[in-house]
C-alpha cells in the first residue's frame, strides 16, 4: 500500500463527493494494486453520498419499518434513526481490512438503520421484542425483494462474563433458524465489555446494501456510557491514525470553535443521521 492520504484530498476539496473524487483519483494514479482496491470502495461511498434514488428507497423502507413495528407492538416506545457511516470511520474500517488482507466486502454498514426500544426496566420483554422485530423485519426484507447477507461472526465474545455485569443474556436465541444465519446475535453472545445488540445487513436489487441494528435502551445506555462504550471499542479495534490537521479543512457544515470543539454537519467525523422519527407515547 502506497502513502497516499485522505488528508491531500480534504484540504484540496469543498464538499464531502469533492474530497472523494480527488481522494478516488490520487488513488488510482498512485498505481499500487490495493490503493485500486481503496479507490474502487470510495467510489461506492461516493456513490452513496449523492444517490438520490437509493436515498428515495431508504426513506420508504424507513417509514415501513417504523409502521410495522407500531403494527407489531402497539404498546411499545421506540426510537429509529437511519444513518450514514462517517467518511473517517469508513477509511480507518478500510485501511484494517486491507492491512488484515480482508475484503472490502465486509464493509457494509455505510448506511445503517438503528432501532432502539424503551424497555421499561423489563430486560426479557425488551429482549424478547428484539428478536420479534427482528423477524419481521427480515420477513418484510424478502418480501420486498432484499437478500439476507451471510452474517460474519460475533467478535470479542470469547471472553464474556456473565458474573461481572449486570445484564440480561437469554438462554436461545430468539431468531427462527432459518434466519440466524444472517443475524449477529449480540444479545445471547454479548462481547466481553457486556455490548448487546443485534445487527443484520440487506442487500437490494440494485446491489447496495444496508444494517439493521436492534438492541433495548437499556442496551443502547451500556453501549454508548458504560464499559460496553462503543466509541473505546472502535479506538482500540481501529487504531490507525489519519493524521488530519482539522484547520486545514474548508468545507461548508465542518468547522472548529474557539474552544476547540468540532462541529461536523456533514458526516466527516460522526455519523450523519440521515432519517429520524420515535414513538415516545401511546
Amino acid at each position: 500500500m502506497s502513502q497516499i492520504t485522505l488528508a491531500n484530498a480534504l484540504y484540496k476539496g469543498h464538499s464531502v463527493p469533492e474530497v472523494l473524487k480527488i481522494y478516488e483519483k490520487d488513488l488510482k494514479a498512485s498505481g499500487d494494486l490495493i490503493d485500486r482496491q481503496h479507490a474502487t470502495f470510495i467510489s461506492k461511498y461516493r456513490r452513496i453520498v449523492t444517490d438520490r434514488k437509493y436515498l428515495g428507497t431508504l426513506r420508504k423502507h424507513f417509514t415501513s419499518f417504523y409502521k410495522l413495528i407500531d403494527k407489531q407492538s402497539p404498546d411499545t416506545l421506540f426510537y429509529l434513526e437511519g444513518r450514514r457511516k462517517a467518511l473517517f470511520s469508513t477509511e480507518k474500517k478500510i485501511i484494517k481490512l486491507l492491512n488484515d488482507g480482508r475484503s472490502l466486502d465486509n464493509l457494509r454498514d455505510i448506511i445503517a438503520f438503528r432501532i432502539i426500544i424503551f424497555d421499561n426496566g423489563n430486560a426479557k420483554q425488551g429482549v424478547d421484542l428484539c428478536y420479534c422485530i427482528m423477524e419481521k423485519i427480515i420477513r418484510y426484507g424478502i418480501e420486498n425483494g432484499f437478500m439476507l447477507c451471510q452474517a460474519n461472526p460475533v467478535e470479542g465474545t470469547a471472553d464474556f462474563n456473565k458474573n461481572i455485569h449486570n445484564i440480561f443474556v437469554p438462554e436461545n436465541s430468539g431468531i427462527p433458524q432459518d434466519f440466524q444465519y444472517g443475524v449477529k446475535d449480540y444479545i445471547l453472545h454479548p462481547k466481553k465489555e457486556g455490548y448487546q445488540s443485534l445487527h443484520a445487513t440487506f442487500r437490494l436489487a440494485s446491489g447496495h446494501v444496508f444494517e439493521v441494528q436492534i438492541r433495548t435502551l437499556s442496551m443502547h445506555m451500556h453501549a454508548e456510557s458504560g464499559v460496553a462504550n462503543h466509541s473505546t471499542y472502535k479506538a482500540k479495534k481501529y487504531q490507525s491514525s489519519l493524521n488530519i490537521d482539522r484547520t486545514k479543512i474548508n468545507i461548508p457544515g465542518y468547522g472548529i470553535g474557539e474552544d476547540g470543539k468540532v462541529y461536523d454537519m456533514i458526516g466527516l467525523e460522526n455519523a450523519l443521521s440521515v432519517m429520524q422519527r420515535q414513538k415516545t407515547f401511546k
